[in-house]
């Protein structure tokens, strides 16, 4: 079993001093929390690589959605929609229908 890592702590003159190093810490995926005069006040974590990709991250830490690591799956058939009515995009179109006609009503009253 992989015993896990220290926390890595560093005061705020010694984060100014070796900045470089705790940088490298960061990049490699570890996290350092800045401390000044002994309490905990910031914490430098790596970038994410994009909006999206953290925000799912952080369903999966609080556990309202699970990842198995493996790439996700689409469905061999395309998913079937039970009940009546229009689809979103049956609504979008007829909106963008009907806008585009009160549009060519508009100009043809300034004629």
């Amino acid at each position: 079993m992989k015993k896990p890592e220290a926390r890595t702590t560093a005061g705020v003159r010694e984060l100014k001093a070796r900045l470089s190093h705790y940088l490298g810490l960061v990049k490699e995926g570890r996290a350092v929390y800045v401390t000044e005069r002994g309490k905990e006040v910031a914490r430098l974590t790596p970038a994410p690589a994009d909006k999206g990709a953290e925000a799912m991250w952080e369903l999966v830490r609080k556990g309202i959605v699970h990842w198995n690591g493996e790439k996700p799956r689409v469905p061999a058939k395309p998913i079937r929609l039970h009940g009546r009515g229009k689809t979103a995009s049956q609504t979008v179109i007829e909106m963008r229908r009907e806008s585009l006609l009160r549009h060519v009503r508009s100009l043809k009253s300034l004629r």
